[in-house]
């Protein structure tokens, strides 16, 4: 007896020390990630300075200034922003964190807060199922610092979606197994919001991905523990947190219907579907050139580190093929291993794209066949990766404090990654020797010192599993600490790489000051247009307005903007354009240099000419553009000399114009047309005009005029009225729930 509880305190004494190195090694990952920030600058790159931080530093600055965030007058004529929804306006993080603090401050913490979020989740939702605390810690970490949630971290709004997934699975476990009413009317309350939460985070494609975790999850233990009453009210707790949401996803419905996302091919879809041979990847990380084997088709090849990065540690592997040969020890537990082999199995599949089968029915699913990159679904796999290592871990050391040790029978598993491992890198070697070969793969595959490199992690890892099932208590602790130096070492290289920066011009350290970055880059010289044309969002930092821009549900416009004309009713008046080209196996982009755009047309001005056009983007080059507008109706303007039209005051989703005209004439605005703009006409309602197919006017009447202009698109309005009604419902279930006799 008295052996027996020296064993267990011994035990309990491993287990605290392998929480505390754990959670010392995940504030060293945190505090190399967070160093940006300690030294007062950002991330820049990819979309990090070419998307979200010019976008965040304009809703910061309507934020302070109590303007209408909603609408940019700034990226592609005029962008319903708030839509597109990539930025979380209406989420009260976001409210918070770009009100109080400083840009580069709040666009830290936005970035780094969804890690330690998604660590403490994670770790939660495994001791739900009463695993011991260093188990929990290490599927944890596994999953916070995971290939996708690591090097997808240019993808802000996507990790923090991420990050809700295990606090999801811990209030839906909550809802399902509680039988405490109290305790399971706040788990349900806890879902509603963090559902609504995630929507207004903007990314539609990563809540999908939850919800298929979620009903999953239902389905894995509703046979042993839940009951239909408890389903239903889980259905109602979902329909709940959408219609919370409501405010974000109504708006981006909108936006989806204005895309030119809105009716893509099939071909589109498939946009960075997972090659097979990525999946070498999970024994040999930096077996290939910028660590994936790259999409290819007809036209481009298609990739990139962030989207096909499948590894996720080499003991993660080893954990996971040693816990299937103890499948009949595992009692309980086998009901969650089946779950992470299914969703595991599934999600690869779908990652797979056009190389997998079940992608294409995916793409016939209402709103959800919208999606692209199918690579994506690799999240999946890295979450039920974590939950498997968790698993295992613990099993192993269960074994360790009952002093079990296993045979060869149970270890012969672990050679299966070795041999792997070793195969790739002979074949690597065998590839060095074919470069000049039509064998494509041989220009894809690393040096054969990184396929090694493999081999050497794959190796380690398995005697790190292997020594720890033999009986070795350190061992636990080696496995715990080598799967956050092999996992931080995979991403954080990544990070700190000297990529481009500034929107993809200038070689930088991926992280500087906002000043440094304004500073990087190269406006056309002279600038006294209203705009210019590029893709790079990056020049809105310095204030300068696009006809162009970069945007994940860019608008559909009929006009053709490498034509003169189009871009003279646009005002662009400095010129450049992104090239792809091809060089070899690989595809580069390059940026033209500046050209300058003959004669802009004014921001505002009156015409006293219509013309009524069905095809604007061809019946534009048949025009003089100064004097006639193209029209989709007949607006029965009185001709005449065009009169004046003069900007008073403009603000973002407001414009005020003052006209003087002898005739009834057309007001012509090169901001872009949507269905949201309202127009008065000195106090009186008017109508607002689709002109040139992509602007709008409105028309007055002879004499003075004031002419406003307000963005109140009706998306907004229904859906802020349907997140109240999805908050006030919430709390009514909430309340149901928790007075119900009978739980």
């Amino acid at each position: 007896m008295a052996n027996e509880r020296q064993g267990t305190e011994r035990g309990t004494a491993a287990e605290r020390g392998i929480c505390c190195a754990g959670a010392l090694a995940a504030v060293v990952v945190l505090a190399i990630l967070a160093a940006p920030m300690l030294s007062g600058r950002v991330y820049t790159y990819n979309d990090l300075g070419n998307y979200h931080l010019p976008l965040r530093l304009f809703y910061a600055r309507c934020l302070a200034t109590g303007e209408n965030f909603t609408w940019i007058p700034n990226l592609f004529c005029g962008f319903y922003l708030h839509g597109e929804g990539q930025v979380g306006m209406y989420h009260p993080l976001h409210f918070v964190l770009y009100y109080a603090l400083p840009l580069d401050t709040a666009f830290n913490l936005e970035l780094l807060s969804s890690y330690p979020f998604m660590l403490a989740g994670m770790f939660l939702f495994l001791r739900r199922w009463e695993m011991r605390r260093d188990a929990a810690l290490l599927g944890a970490l596994v999953f916070a610092f995971s290939g996708f949630n690591l090097l997808h971290y240019i993808h802000i709004q996507v990790i923090a979606i991420v990050a809700h997934i295990p606090w999801l699975l811990l209030t839906l476990d909550g809802v399902l197994r509680q039988s405490n009413r109290r305790k399971a009317s706040t788990h349900l309350l806890g879902f509603i919001l963090l559902t609504g939460s995630q929507l207004l985070l903007g990314a539609p494609q990563f809540v999908f991905f939850s919800v298929l975790v979620e009903l999953l999850y239902a389905l894995l233990i509703f046979r042993r523990w839940a009951s239909g009453w408890r389903i239903a009210v889980v259905g109602m707790g979902m329909v709940l947190g959408v219609l919370v949401g409501c405010v974000q996803l109504v708006p981006t419905l909108d936006a989806l219907r204005h895309s030119e996302r809105h009716d893509t091919s099939a071909e589109f879809r498939y946009t960075n579907s997972l090659h097979p041979a990525n999946l070498a990847q999970l024994l040999s990380p930096y077996l290939f050139n910028q660590r994936f084997y790259p999409q290819e088709t007809s036209t481009s090849i298609e990739g990139s580190t962030h989207e096909f990065g499948l590894y996720n540690g080499a003991v993660t592997v080893a954990l996971i093929l040693f816990l299937l040969t103890r499948w009949k020890h595992l009692g309980e537990r086998r009901l969650l291993l089946r779950g992470v082999l299914i969703l595991s199995g599934v999600a690869i599949v779908l990652a797979l794209g056009r190389y997998g089968l079940l992608y294409s029915i995916q793409l016939q699913i209402p709103l959800a066949g919208v999606f692209r990159c199918p690579s994506r679904y690799i999240v999946l796999v890295h979450l039920a990766m974590a939950v498997g290592a968790a698993l295992s871990f613990e099993h192993i050391a269960g074994m360790v404090r009952r002093r079990e040790r296993a045979g060869l029978a149970d270890l012969w598993p672990l050679s299966i990654g070795v041999a792997g491992s070793v195969l790739l890198t002979i074949g690597a070697l065998f590839l060095a020797t074919e470069r000049g070969s039509r064998l494509s793969a041989a220009l894809y595959v690393a040096s054969p010192a990184h396929a090694l490199l493999g081999t050497v992690l794959a190796l380690f890892a398995a005697g790190l599993v292997a020594t720890a099932a033999r009986g070795s208590r350190y061992a636990l602790l080696g496995i715990v600490l080598f799967a956050v130096a092999d996992q931080g070492s995979y991403g954080l290289s990544f990070i700190r790489e000297k990529p481009p920066t500034a929107g993809g011009t200038h070689r930088g350290e991926g992280w500087m000051t906002l000043r440094t970055f304004g500073d990087l880059l190269d406006p056309p010289r002279g600038v006294d247009c209203p705009r210019i044309e590029t893709w790079q969002n990056a020049f809105l930092v310095k204030g300068y307005r696009l006809c162009g821009g970069y945007a994940g549900l860019p608008p559909a416009r009929q006009l053709d903007y490498t034509r003169p004309a189009s871009l003279r009713v646009a005002g662009v008046g400095w010129k450049r354009e992104r090239r792809r080209f091809r060089k070899g196996k690989r595809m580069f982009v390059e940026f033209t240099p500046w050209e300058r755009v003959p004669e802009p047309l004014p921001r505002a001005r009156l015409v006293a000419r219509t013309i009524v056009s069905a095809n604007p983007r061809e019946d534009i080059e048949k025009i003089d553009i100064r004097t006639a507008a193209l029209v989709s109706e007949n607006l029965s303007v009185e001709g005449g000399s065009p009169g004046q039209a003069m900007i008073r005051h403009e603000h973002p989703g407001e414009i005020t114009i003052e006209t003087v005209a002898d005739s009834r004439q057309l007001l012509v605005v090169s901001e872009s047309y949507h269905e949201g703009w309202r127009a008065s006409v000195d106090g009186q309602s008017g109508r607002v005009h689709r002109v040139y197919g992509d602007f709008m006017g409105c028309v007055v009447g002879p004499g003075k005029h004031e002419v406003r202009f307000r963005f109140r698109p009706s998306s907004l309005v229904i859906g802020k009225q349907l997140s109240l009604a999805g908050l006030v419902l919430a709390v009514i279930l909430f309340a149901g729930v928790r007075l119900r006799p009978a739980w």
